[in-house]
């Protein structure tokens, strides 16, 4: 039975006392005796090397080439791609599961979009004497009232610049002012806003259960 082994060298790491042509090294093995090996620079290349050696073509070994380009063409000649944090594991992850780990450092604002379209197509639906309502409303006219109280806390939420929680526009008039009352009105804007938000949000935990038709 055929095999073949990738190894990943150290940076300037000797075989046999002499230099390799490449980092990726190549071990080949039949009924699990090792009778000889290849180096090569990328890793793609090592991948290609033990799938013809191996004779096997799976979507696995697929998946794993396709993982591996990014990281020898893509990751390695774009700085631009570096910087948006766009890792082999990342794009991995996005393909495989949907999201990747870099979605989960700022959770709240990742969730918050989704969360505001589906709520908005919620508030939205007219269905009726189908639609079901929270205990606590004895009117549908008032549940659909906090609906779109939710939907326009997440869709505030959803803003990456935070220009609506952080009354930007208010601060942008007051930053070079030297009146402490205009200060203060900023800040006051900023606490409202926030506290409405906290408000909304347990709003929507109290009621989470009855989202449902």
């Amino acid at each position: 039975m055929k095999k073949a082994t990738i190894e990943i060298l150290n940076e300037n790491e000797l075989i046999l006392d002499s230099n390799t042509k490449g980092q990726y090294m190549v071990r080949e093995y039949e009924n699990n005796v090792e009778i000889g090996g290849m180096f090569y620079e990328s890793l793609s290349q090592a991948e290609r090397h033990v799938i013809k050696y191996q004779g096997e073509n799976k979507v696995k070994i697929m998946i794993d080439l396709l993982k591996n380009f990014y990281d020898d063409f893509l990751y390695d000649f774009s700085p631009l791609l570096k910087r948006l944090r766009l890792t082999p594991k990342f794009i991995y992850q996005k393909i495989t599961r949907g999201f990747s780990d870099n979605d989960l450092y700022n959770l709240d604002k990742n969730l918050a979009p989704i969360i505001h379209k589906r709520i908005q197509a919620f508030s939205k639906l007219n269905c009726g004497d189908y639609c079901s309502i929270p205990n606590d409303y004895q009117y549908i006219t008032l549940w659909k009232r906090d609906l779109r109280k939710i939907e326009f806390a997440f869709e505030k939420l959803s803003d990456v610049n935070n220009d609506w929680l952080d009354a930007d526009k208010h601060f942008q008039l007051i930053k070079d002012s030297d009146n402490s009352m205009h200060s203060e009105k900023w800040v006051k804007i900023v606490t409202v806003r926030r506290e409405y938000i906290r408000k909304t949000l347990e709003l929507f935990g109290r009621n989470f259960m009855h989202l449902w038709i």
